[in-house]
Formats: C-alpha cells, structure tokens, sequence
C-alpha cells in the first residue's frame, strides 16, 4: 500500500467517524458532554415543541436552549398523552421526543401537555 492510499482511507474513516457524531439530547436538567456514536439505529432529541408549522416542519427546542429542526413523513408515528395522534393533535409548548434514524427521518414523536 502506498502513502496516498493510506492517506486517503485515514481521511475517509475520519469524515466517516466524525460525521456520525451526534450531541446526547439532555433530560432531568444534567447537561452532559456524552458523544453518541451511532450506526444505523434510532437516535432522540427531547425538548419543547416551539414552532408547528402546516406543511410538517416542527422546531424542539432542548433544556439547554439547542433547537433542532424535523420535518414530520406519512410514516411518522404519533402519540400524545400517551394516546394515538395526529400531527394536528400537537400544540406548542407540548414536551416532545422526537425518534429519528440515520436518514434524520422522523419516525416517532411522544407528545404531553394539557
């Protein structure tokens, strides 16, 4: 194996690994530094749903005050208060946790709030 081969997988495994880097969401008020490193399985982000908007783009926003923007899918599940929901069902201010895969597609989110 020559030095540029080397080279080049070095790089590929680096921009691999660092793009698979995913800050821990927080929950209980403990902010951590935690990195997950995560291939291919469901990843979550908790917080307070603070924009909705029509056409499926949501906004959680963490305890530590990080955002994260989503746009909900047709296959996306729902829950509310622990019940079957839509979309619609969700309001602002509802305590969120929005499932995610690899793709950033949303699968799941579980709502509560009065």
């Amino acid at each position: 194996m020559n030095y540029r081969t080397a080279s080049m997988q070095i790089i590929a495994a680096f921009i691999l690994v660092t793009g698979m880097m995913i800050p821990t969401p927080v929950s209980g008020g403990q902010a951590t530094n935690t990195i997950l490193l995560s291939v291919g399985s469901d990843m979550t982000f908790e917080g307070m749903l603070v924009v909705k908007e029509a056409d499926g783009v949501f906004i959680v926003r963490s305890e530590d005050g990080k955002n994260r923007r989503f746009t909900l899918n047709k296959n996306t599940i729902v829950t509310r208060n622990e019940k079957p929901a839509t979309y619609k069902d969700l309001r602002s201010r509802d305590q969120v946790s929005v499932h995610y895969n690899s793709d950033f597609a949303v699968t799941e989110i579980k709502a509560s709030g009065p």
